[in-house]
């Protein structure tokens, strides 16, 4: 399941132990390192110009993840996703190896470009050429995790031999799980991701631009089956029954992972929006995990 944390909710060690108890086999964060409080780039999914407060109380994900990673022992952690464009490549790349290493290869790194124009260019980013900077970024962090000395040169990032440590406990780093959709989003996949986080795609969809993933993949040699699918979905609600359903409807189009976005209400105006309060997430989880577990 995704879920915001921040100052006003369940910590994230007491969330993961009772996440990991429930039987959930993941839990994800989110990034948002700032929000300007001037914007007019629509919101995405919604269309409005206004950014809900939510997106100013997101903590940062690594600090997140590593206490969650600590108070657990089988809990996969997962960013869902990082902005990566936002952050300095060789920092992003040992904070990665950080906390995969100390936590036994348990971390999931979803990517993404990001969306919200204000924000990318108070960060730096190339917001034209976002797309282009996260892949490249995502190199400069593969080639780090693989070499004992690396090097790499690159538009928006070069540096010369250097050592890095420690090494990620999973072989080259983590999988990249890319956040992206669109008409182009299959074909960035199969161009350089390890899998796939599309968000919002009903089980119909997922199936159909699976069939085109395949293509994709066909045409740079690729076996489109070694693309983990990881679907983030909005928790709809409703009974044991219906959710059953919705897993099963999304394993049928060929999702490996539903992770389950939590904590939604009726506060997206508010900074409860996307997350579980200490005194309530109990109730919370334990519903949820009724339902899909």
């Amino acid at each position: 399941m995704l879920l915001n944390v921040n100052n006003y909710t369940v910590d994230p060690s007491t969330l993961a132990r009772g996440v990991e108890a429930a039987g959930f086999e993941s839990l994800w964060v989110g990034d948002h390192p700032v929000i300007p409080v001037s914007t007019t780039t629509p919101m995405r999914g919604t269309g409005e110009a206004a950014i809900p407060e939510a997106y100013a109380h997101v903590s940062d994900p690594f600090v997140a993840l590593s206490m969650a990673a600590a108070a657990t022992s089988k809990l996969k952690v997962g960013t869902g996703i990082c902005i990566v464009a936002a952050r300095h490549p060789i920092v992003t790349a040992l904070q990665v190896a950080t906390l995969d290493f100390f936590c036994g290869g348990r971390l999931l790194f979803g990517v993404g470009a990001g969306w919200l124009k204000e924000e990318l260019e108070v960060m730096g980013v190339d917001y034209p050429r976002r797309l282009a900077q996260a892949r490249e970024y995502v190199e400069a962090m593969r080639a780090l995790w693989r070499e004992p000395e690396a090097s790499f040169e690159g538009r928006w990032v070069s540096f010369p031999p250097v050592r890095m440590n420690p090494r990620p406990a999973q072989r080259g780093g983590p999988p990249v799980l890319l956040g992206t959709w669109g008409p182009t989003a299959v074909r960035r996949v199969a161009e350089w991701a390890d899998g796939w986080l599309p968000m919002r795609l009903s089980p119909e969809e997922l199936k159909a631009e699976l069939a085109k993933l395949r293509i994709e993949c066909e045409k740079r040699g690729r076996d489109a089956a070694e693309i983990e699918i990881t679907v983030l979905e909005y928790d709809p609600g409703g009974d044991r029954a219906a959710s059953q359903d919705l897993l099963r409807r999304y394993a049928d189009a060929g999702a490996h992972r539903m992770v389950i976005i939590q904590g939604l209400g009726d506060h997206m105006g508010s900074h409860e929006w996307g997350s579980w309060s200490a005194d309530r997430f109990r109730e919370q989880l334990e519903d949820v995990a009724k339902r899909y577990l």
